[in-house]
């Protein structure tokens, strides 16, 4: 046993330190569609060939190959120099981000990877000893490393619907990847690396209509202590036990921000400065081929709001070296990037001019090239979107993990910086799901000019709030009375619980790692352990875009107390209140009384509208008990 530690970089047991920790979250609940396979969706059976890179799927595995998987979580960025665009990882907790077994105190299975049935009766007897299964695959990368005791095994369904553990060795027990720091495989730039792996299919068990395949986890129930990632998985016939090259060429990880440190900004911002935010793209890419192969590299900026190209197209050229994995493949300069609109959307998009084709087998004693039902291409091609509007955003819109204090009276704050004097209206923060919840929790918004130990010092701006935790992908948008910032300036919040609360934590921008700050024992510390972003968004609507928040020159309403547990006392002459969500759905509509009853409404942040014969005035109340 670890005892209290889990070994993601950073993350700590919440009952050990008071300090910024990361917890799990819900995988997403969705799967992008694929390329169109060999079979239609809904068949109980394919055919070989089976390929998957994962590089079409989000969150989950892809249900039209994948069966029982979904605790399975498919992304881009617990991973390092993965072969493709996406890898399939186990990460030792299901998809709701939940331990197997909280209290566990044993190894057992985890996570699981299964194949839907493939018809192996279709392989020629003369060719099942040609039948071949590969696939790469990590241990750690972003993750935390394998105990000895832990393990990935692989395993194959017979005829008999028995699970067969496999091995290469001749090992009795089958084939595992095991845990333990001997496993580790390291590149020139001391980076973990993802090494393939070769399978023959070859026993009759398996030569029937419903074989399958899966790779099963093992490790500690009680956490997210064990991370093994999987990739590029090819199961065909006509192969060989050296048959490990791969005629394709593929993008891999993500590109290097557009707007450095910032994934989007506002508009207006980057005008008064733009040469401060552009920067060079990088893009990273893969040969999976044993033969050296000159690349051609395009990449293509447009503005998808006026549908103009911001930049030419052009071609970079370039060598890949065999089985070169994460080549770094500079983009246009953008030095010229110029921004009219108030609101925009950019496509970055990189293209390889690979020559990639569908993929093929070699058969036959005369070398016959068999071309397969698989388009290559799909994964040629990295594509990514950012918005110019009028908030800052260090992460990508996406939660790796949630990151949060679990202390009362603590604190978090991120720092931002302006080119010019602007109007901070709202904070859009996610708040994702954790265990336990942290939905209901009431906190103090903060905005600051500048971090003290004096709680005082620097302070702009100040109010309540109650948290709504949201999807992977949602934000609660917070309205503020309008707040004047300049320069520097921090927003955050207080909270007032010793149980975790967990922000939105976005491992692939680390450039908003450094802006975060954590105040948990009187005095402000400035993050250096957790790599990635926290996602707390400011944003500077114009004025005409907002109406919340009580005008000076109507201080005679009165509404109290705020928060309010049962009872509301509304003073100064009105006609009508209604009180509605904060995305505008309407509970409570009333006549102009002076006292309300809200017993019937469930703790939470909430609009009240006060309906009087100089005009209509918004408030934000909440609801606490």
């Amino acid at each position: 046993m670890r005892g209290l530690l889990i070994f993601l970089p950073g993350l700590i047991s919440l009952s050990a330190v008071a300090q910024l920790t990361i917890v799990p979250i819900a995988h997403p609940a969705r799967s992008s569609a694929r390329i169109e396979q060999s079979f239609a969706v809904g068949d109980t059976l394919m055919e070989l060939p089976f390929w998957d890179d994962f590089s079409q799927s989000t969150g989950v595995p892809d249900t039209t190959l994948w069966q029982n998987s979904e605790n399975v979580f498919i992304n881009n960025t617990l991973s390092i120099n993965q072969p493709t665009q996406n890898v399939a990882t186990f990460d030792g907790i299901t998809r709701l981000g939940r331990p197997y077994q909280p209290s566990a105190t044993f190894t057992g299975a985890g996570d699981s990877l299964v194949s839907i049935p493939i018809n192996l009766t279709s392989v020629p007897e003369s060719r099942r000893n040609t039948v071949f299964l590969s696939f790469f695959w990590q241990l750690k990368g972003n993750g935390e490393l394998p105990d000895e005791g832990d393990s990935l095994r692989l395993e194959f369904l017979t005829m008999d619907s028995v699970w067969l553990p496999q091995d290469i060795n001749g090992d009795e027990d089958g084939f595992a990847l095991t845990g333990g720091i001997e496993n580790l495989a390291y590149d020139e730039d001391s980076l973990l690396s993802f090494r393939q792996i070769i399978i023959p299919v070859n026993n009759a068990w398996f030569f029937h209509e419903g074989f399958k395949f899966k790779f099963q986890s093992f490790s500690n129930l009680s956490g997210i202590y064990d991370t093994w990632h999987i990739d590029y998985i090819y199961l065909n016939q006509d192969r060989t036990i050296t048959d490990r090259s791969h005629f394709d060429r593929s993008f891999s990880s993500q590109p290097t921000l557009l707007f450095d440190p910032y994934y989007e900004i506002p508009a207006h911002q980057f005008r008064k400065n733009p040469g401060r935010y552009i920067t060079m793209q990088t893009a990273y890419g893969s040969n999976l081929d044993d033969q050296f192969f000159p690349m051609e590299v395009n990449h293509i900026l447009t503005n998808l709001t006026t549908n103009q190209f911001v930049t030419s197209d052009f071609d970079f050229k370039s060598t890949l070296q065999p089985f070169e994995l994460g080549k770094a493949f500079s983009g246009i300069s953008l030095d010229g990037l110029n921004i009219a609109e108030d609101s925009v959307v950019l496509e970055s998009k990189f293209i390889f001019k690979s020559g990639d084709k569908n993929l093929f087998e070699v058969v036959g004693s005369n070398d016959d090239t068999l071309f397969l039902p698989v388009d290559l291409k799909i994964n040629d091609t990295l594509t990514t979107s950012y918005t110019l509007h009028n908030y800052y955003a260090y992460d990508d819109g996406t939660a790796e993990f949630a990151a949060g204090i679990n202390l009362i009276g603590g604190e978090i704050a991120v720092a931002f910086y302006l080119e010019e004097p602007d109007t901070l209206t709202d904070i859009l923060i996610h708040f994702p799901a954790v265990t336990p919840s942290s939905d209901g929790q009431a906190i103090d918004i903060k905005v600051w000019s500048k971090l003290s130990e004096d709680p005082v010092e620097g302070l702009l701006h100040l109010q309540p709030a109650v948290i709504q935790n949201g999807s992977r992908d949602e934000f609660q948008q917070i309205t503020l009375s309008p707040v004047m910032v300049s320069d520097t300036f921090f927003v955050g919040y207080r909270q007032f619980t010793n149980n975790y609360i967990g922000i939105g934590f976005d491992r692939n921008n680390t450039g908003g790692m450094s802006n975060i700050y954590t105040n948990t024992d009187r005095k402000w510390d400035q993050n250096n352990r957790l790599e990635g972003s926290l996602m707390i968004r400011p944003v500077f609507r114009s004025s005409d875009d907002f109406v919340l928040g009580t005008n000076p020159e109507h201080q005679e309403f009165k509404v109290y107390p705020n928060p309010v547990s049962d009872k509301l006392h509304i003073t100064g002459h009105h006609h009508q209140i209604e009180i509605l969500t904060v995305s505008g759905q309407s509970l409570y509509l009333s006549s102009g009384s002076e006292t309300h009853d809200l017993s019937h409404l469930p703790n939470g942040l909430y609009l009240l509208r006060i309906f009087a014969n100089t005009g209509i005035y918004t408030h934000r109340i909440i609801i606490r008990r």
